[in-house]
């Protein structure tokens, strides 16, 4: 073999060798982590002499020609995209990684490598090692654009021949699919939401402040079909501010996919509504996020208030209220804090730098100027109201719009809902209140006939139908905060407020925001009737004092006060009359001071007495428990006689007042129960129980009437416990009351040809007539001795044993009271007696005199002969603590 001799290895960086024991040591201080130590010089620093300053060339080996050894560390930990033409590493950009290059090591990256020569008897050949830039052409060959940008965002203090922006610029191409790829590939090719997603999210480390590179990748992103609603929450807002012209460009691209969307004739699959649905939603958050900081903090407000009073309400947070101003909180953060400071950095965990957290909504910092907009929003308002003809002064043409604008995509509930917003940072808040409204009359999710519905179910039942906020999130809640916290309540009064042939104000907003948290703002905000309906004359008809007093109730109405009037919202709601019904029962229950109680006037006004009428009709129309038999069939029978039913509540609170006749009443429930009759032989059981009140608290205690009572309590009703405590309470017609309910059991005991056994009479019905007896404390022996011979009674011997210890135990208790009573009032009487026997000693000046030495020397003893009164005076609420108790 040829001998090596003659080859030589010459290199820029060959020294002498060193020796042995300072190069041990060396190495030992290199093992300890030298090759991180910063050897810069620093003129404040003390000096040291134990500290060594190599020179870079001193230091350099062939490790350092190793560019992939950090990649290869973090192989475990990628992901590889299966999809992507190259099989190139993609994720990297946004993976959190622990490991980085220190600045030591890119500055000795930095360093320009040795040459070296390699000389021969006949030649010289000279090389130079490997740099970065020759490791990112290599990955650029081979279409591993994701490996070479990796490496010169590791290195790119030491790039000397690429351009890292340009690497980035082919990176997003690669990963949009945008690059010079042969077409047989690119038709193979399909670009995933996921890789969409990783574009998006890798921008902001990419191109930084660069205004024109934004631009650019801006238009990029729009011509792929709904790339702008992932893209849109990257884009920068405050460093760098890019041009108002190019956020207005991202929202109308925004806005003309969601018309695109939009289903034709309203057609459409559940799939394609819930992307419509979530690409609406996209839009209006962007177009929230980038309007004015005002806005956003006003939205927020709104939310936080509507939170605020669920939770007064005892009511479960609404969760979609609780994500709404989580995105505002998020949003206004990041007007605050966004900057560029990651641009061209690895999200390396240990350049994670910790969230201002709640700093952006105490609002110290940001401007509430209308001006820090990051679009024109004026623009964007003449843009949709040619999009919402609805909204126009002019009832011409008002379904219509411009000829150049489909009619698919005019006055669309994203319009309403935009339009909406843009009021909102205008401080427009009626137009926005409108939009909301026209949203709820044109596009609730539930027809009228539904709440109707479940407006009965309320009344009837006493509680809403399937209230469930996490299960069906309201996400127009917030507009009770801002007709509350602006005074819009005289908008939902005008009848003519929405300028839409048959839509009410307050059945949109029923339809909007929902039956029970409609419900509970009208009770909240509710008034008396005005000063005019109070009295039902003229202004002109009363003294100055009240045409003073209307004419300022009607000024504050008028102007926004924060009140809805009773009589109004009547008005308002006659147009649905389940809903008129339903809101009239929230008053009677949860305001009677307003409506059937009156504590401050003694003269009930007449506007709200003419309300009673209708409410009766709407109780005996809609009545759900008309059937007062069935009704009482599932109550105890010792609690029967406090058994009621809405329209007996309502007639006892409202016949006393005179608004309804009792006469009226009368006639009206004999209509109804005469009108459901189906056998002329049977007794009905509609409205019994109520029909039994009337007659018996305003007839005339006739002995007709009073047997009628008893008849619509036995037969209507079928309850022997109400017909005996009438009786009991009848003391007039007892007699004859009490021969009919005798009567009335052995007859329906003789009649039930079932219950017969051994020619044996059934006693069933007499036996609860013992038993409800003896609770009444009726007499037991009339009842016994009535008893036929043959009638089967089973318990009757436990029955009267136990109903006679209940009177005694009765009776018992009644004498305990009365000695209480007698010796309380033993004592009272002592109290008394000994404090009016109290008196006052007088003593003469000169000594022990009586007083009748004096009695001619007035000028000495001026007041001895009038003293003044020492006796307490006696509480108004002295008796407030003794209880009244009956007395035999």
């Amino acid at each position: 073999p040829e001998s090596a001799g003659d080859y030589h290895l010459l290199s820029t960086f060959s020294t002498p060798r060193m020796e042995n024991a300072w190069e041990v040591e060396e190495e030992e201080n290199t093992q300890h982590g030298a090759t991180d130590q910063d050897y810069g010089f620093n003129i404040f620093a003390p000096s040291s002499s134990n500290i060594s300053f190599l020179d870079f060339h001193l230091r350099w080996n062939l490790k350092m020609l190793d560019f992939d050894a950090k990649e290869k560390t973090s192989d475990s930990q990628s992901s590889y995209d299966d999809n992507s033409l190259d099989s190139d590493d993609y994720g990297f950009i946004v993976r959190q990684s622990s490991t980085h290059v220190t600045s030591t090591t890119a500055i000795e990256h930095s360093v320009a490598g040795p040459i070296m020569v390699v000389g021969s008897p006949g030649d010289f050949v000279g090389a130079r090692t490997l740099t970065i830039d020759d490791a990112i052409s290599h990955a650029l060959s081979s279409n591993k654009i994701g490996l070479a940008l990796q490496r010169a965002m590791r290195y790119k203090r030491c790039l000397r021949r690429h351009d890292i922006n340009v690497i980035g610029d082919k990176f997003l191409k690669a990963v949009l699919c945008l690059g010079a790829i042969e077409h047989d590939k690119r038709e193979k090719q399909k670009l995933s939401i996921r890789r969409l997603e990783l574009a998006a999210k890798s921008t902001p480390t990419l191109i930084g402040a660069d205004s024109q590179r934004w631009k650019y990748w801006v238009e990029e992103f729009s011509r792929i079909p709904g790339a702008l609603f992932v893209l849109w929450r990257e884009l920068p807002v405050r460093d760098p501010k890019l041009p108002a012209d190019l956020y207005k460009q991202v929202l109308d691209n925004l806005y003309s996919q969601v018309e695109e969307m939009q289903p034709v004739d309203g057609d459409g699959d559940n799939l394609s509504i819930m992307v419509l649905n979530k690409a609406v939603d996209t839009f209006l958050c962007g177009l929230s996020a980038w309007g004015p900081t005002r806005a956003l903090k006003e939205k927020a407000r709104f939310h936080e208030h509507f939170a605020e009073l669920q939770r007064k309400k005892g009511q479960q947070e609404n969760t979609f209220s609780a994500s709404v101003l989580q995105s505002i909180n998020l949003a206004l953060e990041r007007r605050l804090t966004q900057s560029a400071v990651g641009y061209l950095e690895l999200p390396s965990e240990i350049h994670i730098q910790p969230s201002s957290g709640s700093k952006a909504t105490n609002g110290s910092i940001l401007s509430d100027s209308a001006s820090d907009s990051l679009f024109h929003v004026p623009s964007f308002i003449s843009h949709f109201s040619g999009r919402l003809p609805l909204l126009r002064d002019d009832h011409s043409g008002r379904r219509e719009g411009r000829n150049d604008i489909p009619s698919s995509v005019l006055n669309t509930k994203v319009a309403f809902d935009a339009f909406a917003e843009l009021n909102i940072m205008s401080t427009k808040y009626e137009m926005a209140l409108k939009c909301y409204l026209l949203v709820g009359h044109l596009f609730s999710d539930e027809m009228l006939e539904e709440i109707e519905r479940k407006a009965i179910y309320y009344v009837n039942k006493g509680e809403y139908e399937g209230v469930d906020n996490d299960s069906s999130p309201n996400p127009y809640g917030f507009v009770i905060a801002m007709i509350e916290q602006h005074h819009l309540h005289a908008s939902l009064l005008d009848k003519d407020f929405l300028q839409e042939e048959g839509a009410s104000p307050l059945v949109s907003f029923v339809r909007l925001v929902g039956l029970e948290i409609v419900g509970d703002f009208l009770v909240e905000h509710c008034v008396p009737p005005p000063i005019r309906s109070v009295y039902g004359g003229s202004a002109a008809s009363l003294s100055s004092s009240v045409k003073s007093v209307e004419t300022d109730s009607s000024r504050v109405t008028a102007d926004g006060d924060e009140t809805l009037p009773i009589t109004r919202v009547a008005e308002l709601l006659r147009s649905s009359p389940k809903l008129f019904y339903w809101y009239l029962h929230l008053i009677f229950k949860r305001r009677p001071e307003m409506y059937v109680q009156f504590p401050t006037t003694a003269v009930p006004p007449l506007a709200v007495t003419e309300l009673h009428k209708s409410h009766l009709d709407f109780y005996i129309e809609f009545a759900q428990d008309r059937d007062s038999a069935q009704s009482l069939s599932e109550t105890e029978l010792y609690n029967q006689e406090r058994k009621t039913t809405p329209l007996l509540l309502f007639l006892k609170a409202a016949l006393p007042l005179g608004g309804i006749q009792p006469t009226e009443v009368r006639n009206l429930l004999e209509t109804k129960r005469s009108g459901s009759l189906e056998d002329v032989a049977e007794f009905p059981s509609s409205f019994a129980l109520e029909l039994a009140y009337v007659i018996e608290n305003y007839g005339d205690n006739s002995e007709e009437e009073s047997l009628q009572v008893l008849d619509l309590y036995l037969k209507g009703a079928k309850s022997v416990m109400l017909a005996v405590t009438y009786a009991q309470r009848n003391t007039e017609h007892a007699s004859i009351l009490w021969e009919t309910i005798i009567q009335y059991c052995l007859t329906a005991g003789e009649c039930d040809e079932i219950g017969r056994q051994d020619g044996k009479i059934d006693g069933t019905l007499f036996g609860s007539l013992l038993e409800v007896g003896a609770l009444c404390g009726a007499d037991l022996a009339r009842l016994v001795s009535s008893i036929p011979q043959g009638m089967d009674i089973e318990g009757l011997r436990p029955r009267l044993v136990a109903a006679v210890a209940d009177y005694r135990m009765k009776l018992k208790m009644h004498e305990a009271s009365a000695e209480n009573c007698r010796i309380d009032r033993i004592c009272l009487l002592r109290e008394a007696g000994h404090r009016s026997r109290r008196g006052m000693r007088f003593r003469s000046p000169s000594g022990n005199f009586p007083i009748s030495a004096f009695e001619n020397q007035p000028e000495v003893l001026p007041n001895l002969s009038k003293p003044s009164i020492r006796r307490p005076t006696e509480r108004p609420n002295r008796y407030r603590l003794s209880v009244r108790l009956p007395m035999r």
